[in-house]
């Protein structure tokens, strides 16, 4: 026995570096392929808004992007840390409206427990409507900032949406700007294989002084050119670990929807 002891410890020992490290190598981030189009106007250009006022770009694609959009439907794409752990991509296309506030989800890929969610402002008791991926044939009320919707999502249904995202990243850096800590930068329109041939604005924001929670000190920003929504982030802490990653693809803008779209029939 006294033989076979070293070996046993070397195998404990291994075990548990193995577990202690495995979270952290699992919160790596999706290296996604990023070509670059065109990268900021040099000083050959001397003015160029976009670069030398990134925020303040930012904030004029808010105010646009509040006046004209009504709604949209979308392939929402998203990855994120929750309860110590990296879960799986989903996949969801939303059906969104602004007035009433009113969501869609039908999940397509992914690991959580619903097949369909449906919320609508004022509606349902304050309720989301669920139908799961499993006892299919019923549809339970659930609150929507309630424990089974935190453990599915570091945002709640009820802050779902592109103008919300673009919302607290502004309010974000504008009171880091107060502060005399806001470093963000313009890096150029960019290709990713997401979006397709379509290039996007690439905005890099680090670091965050202080962090933020949960301990975001790096944001990568992705702005449609023509319709200046925010259709892209990546959110990592200090070591570049993968917080939370989110997409929005395939958009049509402003579509005319069905009278039972936001009922209980489409869910």
């Amino acid at each position: 026995m006294r033989r076979w002891f070293p070996i046993l410890l070397i195998l404990v020992v291994a075990a548990g570096i193995y577990w202690g490290t495995r979270n952290r190598e699992e919160a790596k981030p999706t290296r996604h392929t990023i070509e670059v189009v065109a990268q900021p106007a040099s000083l050959t250009k001397p003015v160029d808004p976009i670069r030398d006022d990134p925020l303040g770009y930012l904030e004029t694609c808010l105010s646009r992007c509040e006046k004209e959009t009504q709604g949209y439907i979308v392939t929402f794409r998203k990855r994120e840390w929750v309860d110590g752990r990296l879960l799986k991509p989903e996949k969801i296309i939303v059906h969104f409206r602004a007035k009433p506030f009113s969501v869609h989800m039908n999940w397509k890929e992914g690991e959580g427990r619903a097949g369909k969610v449906l919320y609508v402002e004022g509606e349902n008791k304050g309720n989301m409507l669920v139908r799961p991926k499993t006892l299919s044939l019923f549809v339970f009320e659930k609150d929507p900032e309630g424990p089974e919707s935190k453990a599915s999502g570091r945002y709640p249904v009820t802050k779902f949406g592109i103008l919300n995202g673009m919302r607290s990243t502004i309010e974000s850096m504008r009171a880091a700007k107060e502060r005399g800590t806001l470093h963000l930068r313009y890096e150029g329109l960019v290709k990713l294989e997401v979006f397709g041939d379509r290039p996007v604005h690439q905005f890099k924001r680090t670091p965050y002084d202080p962090p933020e929670v949960d301990g975001i000190n790096r944001l990568t920003l992705f702005i449609d050119p023509e319709t200046g929504l925010q259709v892209g982030s990546i959110v990592e802490n200090a070591a570049e670990e993968l917080l939370g990653e989110y997409f929005f693809t395939d958009l049509q803008l402003n579509p005319m929807f069905s009278p039972e779209q936001f009922t209980r029939k489409t869910i």
